[in-house]
């Protein structure tokens, strides 16, 4: 991984440079569009008519622009029907037609159409049916004589008028009402404050006693359940209790009447003007919005929020972060637990550990079980870097191997495994050309032996250009569709061997190999963009030769700057400021890399919605760097 390193990659590219060939125009399948059901990712599309076919086929999905995260297509539901109060996910639908149809077969049901308040369609029932002390919900009538027929066939039924909750009819024969009695007195009722003194033997006369007192129950004092209430069903609310109406015609004419307002009948709310979209932040609600597209615009502006619908359906949520990955570039444990404690926010860490030691697949082994553990206690998951040595000739000879190949395959996975590692990082660089489509098929293979063992796979992949890329050893979009993760080597625009003087990684050279990555139709979430934690100081002599270079920690900068009393001029080519001394006679330049360029490049994985960044490398950094970017994430 370590850039300077790089020489026979860059090599390659040099030479393809140097032969004039044609090149196919590329198609750009950089993803535009995000399915998601619910808060839920569910894939990315170039095209937005494939786009909206395959969300079709989710419940609760939709569409949005990527860069906007603005909605361009929903299934969302208009209307739902609730049947006192409460209703199920086979009760939602896009058309009132429907809806209406779905709630004429339920008694007590209402449609609501979610943007507005109240109901468009309603046929609270006036009549109940009980047998004994038990109802069931179909059992709700509009007439007494409809009420009567349904009854028709059982025994010991009853209606009660619940308009006025009073026992209006029944069936019980005096055959019926003998036996009862043989019960004992079961039924007591209770008015107002006042301890229960009054006890029946029939539930009909414990009703008919509670219901000439305007706040009576009766209760079975054999189970201990209240069986009937003389309090008006209906409560109207305004924030807190405001009133209460036996007639629900009159308890929704007095809540229309005030803002805010809703009515709740056994614990239940079966009508409501509040707005049906809730916008949450760290679980309170902020407010709410008449629809869902309303309520995300509103959101966007709160951190850590979601938007909730009034049944719970959680619809959006901004909680997703950027992933903050490390490279070590050491197997030693002690830098490795040195670098780490310099971090704050880190998600990942990659110490280099595994090395192809030859065509056979033989491995060398520098992993520490112990490292494993104490990063994990500490919330860190552990993908060991797995490199070829920069040596293409040996990697040539590995790729022509098979057996080698599912030797080396197995042995590293299996030992990652074991000691706790979560994923293992693919750092195969310095490769011939010839050995592309042996390369693809070595990475699909151990990336399935890898999820066999619950292991994640990030590969590294050059920024490179699409000039020559589709003439190195690495076909970015086939080995993308393999692995979970890809990180993009955005450094070395300017590197060790280069002719010629100019920045490790320019910002706009660094933002057009985002949008060349994303040009292959690589997933954002499983882009990673490499970010340097170095920069390279380049020696001229008085004729403008260069003479050498060399590669510097961002954390030695200051120091530098100030011994040497350094000026800096901003460069408007590669976004940074350009740093120059002079010293025996030689100009020294170098371009600066700072909390202000690291996070200029934070924010452009956020601006392309990528899935985080990896750091060449920990420990050539200031402390201080990582509290700036931990509130970035």
């Amino acid at each position: 991984m370590k850039p300077w390193k790089k020489l026979a990659l860059s090599a390659i590219a040099m030479t393809l440079f140097a032969q004039p060939f044609a090149f196919a125009a590329t198609q750009d399948s950089t993803t535009k569009y995000r399915v998601y059901q619910k808060q839920n990712v569910l894939k990315e599309f170039a095209d937005l008519k494939q786009a909206k076919t395959y969300a079709s086929s989710f419940r609760y999905s939709r569409v949005e622009n990527i860069g906007s995260r603005g909605w361009v297509w929903h299934n969302l539901p208009n209307y739902k029907v609730y049947q006192q109060g409460i209703s199920k996910p086979e009760l939602e639908f896009i058309g009132l037609s429907e809806a209406i149809a779905a709630a004429k077969k339920l008694p007590d049901s209402a449609v609501r159409q979610l943007d507005k308040p109240g109901w468009v369609w309603s046929n609270y029932t006036q009549y109940k049916l009980y047998q004994g002390e038990k109802t069931l919900p179909q059992w709700g009538f509009n007439d007494l004589a409809t009420a009567k027929k349904a009854a028709a066939g059982y025994v010991n039924m009853h209606i009660i008028d619940e308009k006025t909750n009073t026992w209006v009819w029944d069936n019980i024969t005096p055959e019926l009402e003998k036996k009862l009695r043989t019960y004992g007195q079961n039924y007591e009722v209770t008015i107002g404050d006042t301890p229960g003194t009054d006890k029946f033997y029939l539930l009909e006369e414990a009703v008919k006693k509670a219901s000439t007192q305007p706040d009576a129950i009766v209760m079975n004092v054999v189970r201990g359940q209240t069986v009937y209430s003389s309090l008006p069903a209906y409560e109207v609310y305004q924030g807190e209790f405001v009133k209460r109406f036996k007639d629900l015609k009159q308890a929704l004419y007095f809540a229309k009447s005030i803002t805010g307002s809703k009515i709740m009948k056994n614990g239940n709310t079966i009508w409501t003007t509040e707005h049906y979209y809730h916008i949450m932040q760290d679980g309170k609600s902020k407010l709410t919005r008449p629809t869902a597209t309303d309520a995300i615009t509103y959101a966007k502006w709160y951190s850590n929020s979601t938007v909730v619908t009034a049944d719970g359906i959680t619809l959006w949520d901004n909680y997703r972060k950027l992933v903050y990955m490390g490279w070590n570039g050491t197997n030693d444990p002690d830098r490795i637990t040195e670098h780490v404690a310099n971090t704050q926010g880190l998600d990942v860490d990659s110490p280099s550990w595994f090395a192809l030691m030859d065509g056979t697949g033989a491995l060398e082994d520098k992993s520490s079980e112990e490292t494993v553990v104490q990063l994990k206690q500490q919330g860190i998951a552990v993908h060991p870097l797995v490199h070829n040595q920069f040596n293409a000739e040996l990697t040539t000879s590995f790729l022509a191997n098979a057996e080698a190949q599912k030797t080396f395959t197995r042995t590293v996975v299996d030992k990652i495994a074991s000691i706790g590692g979560t994923g293992v990082n693919l750092d195969f660089e310095a490769m011939k050309a010839s050995d592309r489509d042996r390369y693809t098929k070595f990475v699909t293979d151990f990336v399935y032996y890898a999820h066999t063992r619950k292991l994640k796979v990030s590969i590294d992949l050059p920024r490179g250009s699409l000039a020559w890329n589709a003439k190195t050893a690495y076909d970015h979009a086939a080995l993308a569709a393999q692995v979970d993760q890809v990180i993009i080597m955005a450094y070395d625009q300017y590197w060790k061997g280069s002719t010629e003087a100019g920045s490790v990684s320019g910002l706009q050279w660094m933002e057009e190999g985002i949008k060349e990555f994303l040009s292959y139709g690589m997933e954002r979430e499983k882009l990673m963009l490499g970010i340097p934690f170095y920069v390279r100081q380049w020696q001229i002599d008085g004729t403008g030769k260069l003479l050498t270079s060399k590669a510097i920690f961002m954390s030695d900068l200051p120091a530098l700057i100030q011994e040497k009393n350094a000026v800096s001029t901003w460069d408007p080519e590669f976004k940074q400021y350009k740093v120059e001394y002079s010293e025996n006679g030689s100009r020294y330049i170098f371009w600066m890399e700072d909390h202000t360029t690291v996070k200029a490049r934070i924010q452009l994985a956020k601006t392309y919605d990528l899935g985080g960044i990896a750091v060449w490398r920990l420990g050539y950094e200031p402390s201080a760097l990582w509290s700036e970017i931990l509130r970035m994430k």
